[in-house]
Order: structure tokens, then sequence, then C-alpha cells
């Protein structure tokens, strides 16, 4: 097993813009600004494994976890068992990635919490007050 681990910095910009791309993901949690920004209060690591990368962080509840910045499915069930084997979760995990977990296997969970808000444009420019500015 090949693995690295840094404390996620500037200098990986330019590797998570490029990955961040090639999957595709539509969550809030994959973009470098987000990342960067909560870097200290989610403790971010750099993971590099066998040629994927994941960044290992701590919810604000204590909860360890993992982000794949590569599709599920390319990473393949042995790879993440290994990965999650030390009671790491993983997050995000998109609901056209869940067929890939057998529920038998893996607890599988939601909070409403950690949910993005998706508003239109028109919405947001003529929302009353200061709520949206």
């Amino acid at each position: 097993m090949n693995l690295t681990e840094t404390k996620l910095d500037c200098g990986h910009r330019s590797e998570f813009e490029t990955l961040i791309k090639q999957t595709g993901a539509s969550f809030s949690e994959y973009s470098f600004a987000n990342l960067y920004l909560f870097r200290r209060e989610h403790d971010y690591r750099v993971l590099h494994h066998d040629g994927f990368t994941f960044l290992q962080g701590i919810t604000y509840d204590g909860t360890h976890y993992l982000m794949p910045f590569a599709k599920l499915s390319d990473i393949g069930e042995p790879r993440l068992n290994a990965l999650m084997k030390d009671g790491f979760s993983l997050f995000p995990v998109s609901k056209d990635d869940l067929h890939l977990f057998d529920e038998s296997k893996y607890e599988i969970s939601y909070n409403i919490d950690d949910s993005d808000y998706v508003y239109t444009k028109e919405r947001i420019a003529t929302y009353p007050g200061r709520k949206l500015s």
C-alpha cells in the first residue's frame, strides 16, 4: 500500500482544482477555496493512496472522514474498505453512488444540517432584507 499524508496548504490548489473538475462533483465541499478556508477547523490532510487522492478531516462533532477526489466506482470497494477500516466515514457521497454500498456492510446516514442550500439567481437578486446579501 502506497500512502502519503500532508497537511492541506496553498501548494495543493492546482492539484485540487484539477481533481475537482475531473470528479464533476457538485457539492460545495468540492471547492478549493472552501477547503482552504476551513482547513484548520477540520484539520484537513491530503492523502495520496495508490494513485488516488483523498482529503482526511474531522467534523464539528468529532467524526473522522475521508473525502474522495475520484469517482467511487473507480476507487473500488477493496481500496475504500482499506482506508475506512480505522473508523473513517466517507463524506460526501452522492445519492447516485449509494448503490455501490451494501447496506448490510455499511451504515448509511444523512444529516440535513450538512446539506447545501440552492437558490436561483433571481431569488438571490430579489430577496428582501440582508439575509442573503
